[in-house]
């Protein structure tokens, strides 16, 4: 009796270990997406420990065994780690940012509005030194103490001019109380800032 001989290009236990690497991927990118809640910080580097360490136990097993359908599993997971540090948060918070948009923005000119009556807010940062009416207006996802991000609003666009300097120059570096430290442009006058 033949048997069939034509070789499978995963087997089970590979297809397992790329599944668990792409949910891996996924709730490393969600994780990334809240930088403030410190709940799911801290899962964020447990899960990105325990990525390594899937990684290495599983580029031994390919060489032990001298699977090529592992070492090729293995090769991915290397290249997937580095992406998603460099490409995951920028992802993820752009997703992020489509869902509450409106909500963002509903904020905004709730806030504008208290401006222009001539009544002071508190909970939000404003640069009313940009403009008076409709001033920058910087909404905080969290951080601890000076060392903080948020989703910035700027209408006057002086932000969009300095979003590719190294480092960003003055005024703009020195708004909303910190020193900014980094933007990442999400379109329509929004970006994404670190401070610290």
């Amino acid at each position: 009796m033949e048997q069939n001989a034509t070789p499978r290009a995963l087997s089970r236990s590979d297809a397992i270990a790329v599944v668990v690497i792409l949910f891996w991927a996924v709730v490393f990118m969600i994780t990334r997406a809240y930088p403030g809640e410190i709940l799911l910080g801290l899962p964020a580097m447990a899960i990105l420990f325990v990525g390594v360490i899937a990684l290495v136990v599983y580029a031994i097993l390919a060489l032990v065994r001298r699977s090529r359908s592992k070492a090729i599993v293995a090769l991915l997971l290397l290249v997937a780690i580095p992406s998603l540090l460099f490409f995951g948060m920028s992802i993820a918070v752009r997703v992020r940012f489509a869902l509450i948009k409106p909500q963002l923005m509903a904020e905004v000119q709730q806030l504008h509005g208290i401006i222009k009556s001539g009544r002071t807010v508190s909970q939000f940062r404003v640069e009313v030194s940009a403009s008076q009416l409709t001033p920058p207006v910087a909404i905080s996802d969290g951080g601890i103490l000076d060392n903080w991000m948020g989703f910035v609003y700027d209408p006057t666009g002086q932000i969009d001019k300095v979003k590719n300097s190294e480092p960003i120059p003055p005024p703009v570096k020195r708004w909303f109380g910190g020193d900014m430290m980094w933007v990442m442009p999400l379109g329509d006058g929004w970006f994404y800032c670190g401070f610290s």
